[in-house]
């Protein structure tokens, strides 16, 4: 008992003085909060309407995802990377949040426009008003809801991430119940809603307590200093997304409804692995935002590298051990269907924290330029395979999607060599 206690004392202890772990830890928990919530969201979907409705709506949201990831313009991580030492931190963020509400309410629109090339399946967005609202909105929401989450993180205020985690999704696992007659327009206005709570309480924290000693007249010039790296950022940032929100779609225009409903699910489950690449990601972008000392920023990666795959192969174990399971709570045929391509998936993911790593990496040292071509190179590697494979049916996109990455991490490990970033940390 003594032993295990001063386990707990000394781990505590370690987060307490830890800045970077005790951040990263927890976005980690508010990711996982948000994984947890939609995890539970899509089942009792899953178990309320059918297959095709959930493969429609689940493309829906991508295309939406896709879509906002077009309007956010790299601000984001531009906020996170800069916003600590700007001299108008007001200015600096309410010019960031007008240029990205404006942007993404004209992308949301454009996106509308093009859904008949793009994603034909779903042009039945297209034959009603409500569901066009509902998907600029969805666009909107989750444009402005990335800003507004990677403000509270520039002040390394996780804890505040966490609890905006826990009120948009505890409304998730009860809305679904009174959307039976609403269909995918009711799954789809859900999310949406929930993201528009989020954002009032992101809007309140940040307005009413972080910069509340600050002016929030917007600062132009304040953004346009760093032009350069919110560009790269916005171009890098469109091609990394493209695994995540143009597969589902590829699965849905190539193998149908169903298939895309139970292809969801496996990528969902094994997104669990990105969201820990991400919070670490994050909390590594905003401690290394503190200082220009080089041989600090590597430390502070070698750490990272080393926190991240702490975490990263026990939940790998446990994902694999639990996969069929966890499937079938969804229904047999998603277990049946999706159990092999979610191993694939989760397999996969020690690539992906390596590439997280990599891109991580070029943003701390301004690399834009090799920013922009590794995420280029590594959308392309996996949309590319993915596509190739995917008339085989979800296993064979299950690898399409394992193969991209391994092409990706074998580049990004040289990269990683040549700034001997590799070796190991105590």
């Amino acid at each position: 008992m003594k032993k295990f206690k001063s386990i707990v004392t000394k781990f505590y202890n370690n987060i307490k003085n830890d800045s970077l772990r005790r951040s990263s830890l927890l976005l980690i928990l508010a990711q996982l909060t948000n994984a947890g919530g939609l995890f539970f969201f899509w089942i009792i979907n899953a178990r309320l309407f059918s297959a095709s409705f959930v493969g429609l709506a689940t493309a829906f949201v991508s295309y939406g995802v896709l879509a906002a990831t077009f309007t956010n313009l790299g601000l984001p991580n531009t906020i996170i990377r800069f916003l600590p030492k700007s001299k108008q931190p007001g200015g600096f963020f309410t010019f960031t949040l007008t240029l990205v509400s404006l942007s993404s309410m004209l992308g949301g629109y454009i996106a509308l426009k093009l859904v008949s090339h793009i994603a034909p399946r779903l042009d039945f967005i297209n034959d009603s008003t409500s569901l066009e609202i509902i998907f600029v909105l969805l666009v909107i929401s989750t444009a402005i809801s990335a800003l507004l989450d990677g403000t509270l993180v520039s002040f390394r205020k996780g804890e505040l991430v966490l609890t905006k985690s826990v009120i948009v999704n505890i409304p998730r696992l009860v809305l679904p119940f009174f959307a039976l007659a609403a269909g995918v327009r009711g799954i789809t206005s859900i999310l949406t809603i929930t993201l528009l709570l989020g954002i009032g309480y992101n809007l309140v924290t940040i307005i009413g307590k972080l910069l509340s000693s600050h002016s929030l007249r917007p600062d132009l010039g304040s953004v346009l200093q760093h032009k350069a790296y919110a560009t790269s950022n916005y171009l890098g940032g469109l091609f990394g997304v493209l695994p995540i929100t143009v597969v589902p779609l590829i699965v849905l225009n190539v193998l149908g409804s169903a298939s895309a409903a139970y292809f969801y699910m496996p990528m969902m489950i094994a997104a669990m692995i990105s969201l820990i690449c991400n919070s670490i990601s994050q909390a590594l972008i905003a401690e290394c935002a503190q200082t220009d000392d080089a041989d600090k920023q590597k430390h502070y990666f070698r750490r990272a590298m080393k926190h991240q795959y702490q975490l990263l192969v026990p939940l790998i174990a446990v994902l694999t051990l639990i996969a069929w399971p966890v499937l079938s709570i969804y229904g047999h045929a998603y277990a049946h269907n999706g159990f092999l391509p979610l191993i694939i998936l989760i397999i996969s993911g020690l690539f992906v924290g390596l590439n997280w790593l990599g891109d991580t990496w070029l943003n701390i040292t301004k690399r834009h330029k090799d920013y922009f071509l590794m995420n280029a190179f590594n959308s392309i590697a996996v949309v590319g395979s993915v596509y190739l494979f995917s008339k085989h049916g979800l296993v064979a996109v299950a690898f399409g999607w394992l193969i991209g990455q391994i092409i990706s991490a074998a580049v990004y490990v040289l990269i990683f060599a040549r700034n001997q970033l590799l070796s190991l940390v105590r």
